[in-house]
């Protein structure tokens, strides 16, 4: 051979199929590769890498390709991140300068919103690097200190940089509620709200009926809840908050009964409208905003429906209170809390003077029937024992 080609010869590998020998770096990326077949199963983990143009070693997630159920994918825009269950930067050759591309392609924002929606974000090598909050290389680019992706997010760094690094990026701890997906604060002001009621841990049958959804989905969000440290999940026992996690879920609640309160004493909405306005707005509100409508409010403790509004701090002013339902005939008290949120029974209840703040007397009491007779201002109104349970009378 070294005769016929001029060329020094060590000696003759021969070919094999799929023998699947590493190419150099990133030559054989756009060739043509041995496939495991499409992903497949009830649960695909959809897998974005960005297609570093100094990319390296991208051979080190063949082995994840090849996993039944997982779809790998190279990404060169911001959206082919957009539905990905896992963020890899991958190696290169050129940390700085890939750096500057992936900010500049828009790769670099996607990947922080990823992150901000608990997306794991998984770096390797050079990939890793640039997770870091600065680099510094005064060698490979001579950039010296360069910002990396933690500066463009506003987050901590978790660990040191190294040869042949792995290392994972953690959602931002500043704001959090800022950097935590609506679909996740919902799942922690419902965890919140179950596990008050239930006085422990709440079932992930329990979240999927308040939430409405299905418990293959409550499982895997609480599985991201849990990666966050946002919650604790023992299999059989339920999932509880973390201290951040209630911090999160108290807040979340504070927005809401603070709109429902501003909806109804300002907007002259009807107390079963709000709820689900409420629903809506209490992810988007600022803090700023937050205070002035407290502060327009005179700083309430209740929601139009009696529910106890968390203070800044995360206390609640919370009365003692019984179900009406366990009042004896010829006893009375005042109603401080409406705990059902249906519509149609909210306007039923209003129409007869059944809110808080309302003096209500049990008139007749039928046990077999299921119904209970109530005075209100005068007037006489039956009520379903079901009905009266979800309302709450001063102790």
């Amino acid at each position: 051979l070294t005769e016929l080609t001029g060329r020094p010869t060590l000696g003759v590998l021969p070919w094999l199929a799929d023998l699947e020998l590493d190419v150099e770096d990133s030559l054989g990326l756009d060739a043509p590769r041995s496939a495991a077949g499409p992903a497949h199963g009830e649960d695909v983990l959809r897998v974005a890498v960005a297609r570093l143009p100094r990319i390296s070693n991208f051979t080190d997630l063949d082995a994840l390709g090849a996993e039944p159920g997982v779809l790998l994918r190279y990404a060169t825009r911001p959206e082919e991140l957009a539905d990905a269950d896992l963020v890899v930067l991958p190696g290169t050759r050129a940390t700085v300068a890939d750096l500057g591309w992936l900010r500049a392609s828009g790769l670099a924002d996607a990947v922080c919103r990823r992150a901000a929606d608990g997306v794991p974000v998984l770096g390797i090598c050079g990939g890793f690097q640039m997770l870091a909050r600065t680099i510094h290389d005064d060698v490979e680019s001579r950039a010296g200190v360069v910002p990396g992706l933690r500066a463009t997010c506003h987050d901590e760094p978790v660990c040191q940089t190294g040869p042949r690094a792995v290392g994972t990026m953690a959602p931002m701890p500043d704001t959090a509620r800022r950097r935590i997906s609506p679909a996740m604060q919902d799942y922690l002001k419902a965890v919140l709200q179950l596990g008050e009621a239930a006085g422990g841990a709440v079932t992930t049958q329990a979240l999927a009926e308040r939430l409405g959804v299905s418990t293959a989905s409550v499982t895997g969000m609480v599985k991201r809840l849990d990666a966050l440290r946002l919650l604790t999940h023992e299999p059989y026992h339920g999932v509880r908050l973390t201290e951040r996690g209630e911090t999160v879920a108290l807040e979340v609640l504070r927005h809401h009964r603070l709109l429902e309160l501003y909806l109804v004493e300002h907007l002259g909405m009807s107390w079963d409208e709000v709820h689900a306005e409420a629903d809506r707005l209490e992810h988007h509100i600022s803090e700023g905003l937050e205070d002035r409508i407290a502060a327009k409010l005179g700083q309430p403790h209740h929601d139009p429906h009696g529910d106890p509004i968390p203070a800044r701090d995360g206390s609640m002013i919370d009365v003692p209170a019984v179900p009406l339902a366990t009042l004896e005939v010829g006893e009375s008290g005042t109603i401080t809390r409406v705990t059902d949120r249906k519509t149609e029974l909210l306007q039923y209840l209003a129409e007869r003077g059944l809110r808080p703040g309302a003096t209500v007397a049990v008139v007749e009491a039928d046990e077999l029937g299921g119904v209970m007779t109530v005075e209100v201002d005068g007037d006489r109104h039956a009520l379903a024992f079901l009905t009266a349970a979800g309302i709450l009378i001063a102790a």
